[in-house]
């Protein structure tokens, strides 16, 4: 072994996990289900491609989370924000969010009407596909319906702080130079 420790589960402390694993990067996202005439909304840390075939994302909320339910009913949006979307991140991440804001929606008109954040870096409706407990968080495999893309860099969380790519910009095929802590 080259110095690293190896811990087993048992004597792992919570906090040292915490610490950890927020030293991986990681898009966020926000989850939009419709409620009625509104949309409520729930920050996502936790959004990663799963399959191709089908197209599948993965994702987890928290056991107790009141979005769970909201799941089986139908489609849902999965947008990954942009770098200038701290304020819709931080506001969805509190425990008594309110709905989401009618000027933070893309609503596309005709047969797929689900409402994603507008502006992000990526915009997915889905479906359900399937659902398991994982410890004190239950997993979400979603079909992925529809997808949309553009050039905006997404919004990352690393280090218990919001953070963006810094990208030169010469080529097509660049890798990021850095990593920096976005502004407001």
């Amino acid at each position: 072994m080259d110095g690293d420790t190896v811990i087993d589960h048992a004597d792992l402390n919570p906090a040292a996990f915490r610490t950890a694993m927020a030293n991986h990067a990681a898009s966020v996202a926000v989850l939009t289900v419709a409620d009625g005439q509104s949309v409520r909304g729930v920050t996502l840390s936790s959004l990663i491609s799963l399959s191709l075939d089908p197209p599948l994302v993965l994702f987890a909320l928290q056991r107790g989370s009141s979005m769970l339910p909201s799941l089986d009913r139908g489609r849902f949006g999965l947008t990954v924000l942009g770098h200038s979307q701290r304020h819709i991140a931080e506001a969805l991440a509190r425990p008594n969010r309110p709905a989401v804001p009618a000027s933070w929606l893309h609503r596309p008109k005709g047969r797929d009407d689900t409402a994603t954040i507008a502006a992000g870096a990526v915009r997915l409706t889905a479906v359900r596909f399937g659902r398991w407990d994982a410890g004190d968080h239950v997993c979400i495999a979603a079909m992925v319906l529809s997808a949309e893309c553009n050039e905006r860099t997404p919004l990352l969380h690393f280090r218990r702080a919001y953070a963006a790519l810094q990208c030169a910009r010469e080529g097509a095929d660049e890798i990021p130079a850095s990593i920096a802590t976005a502004g407001a």
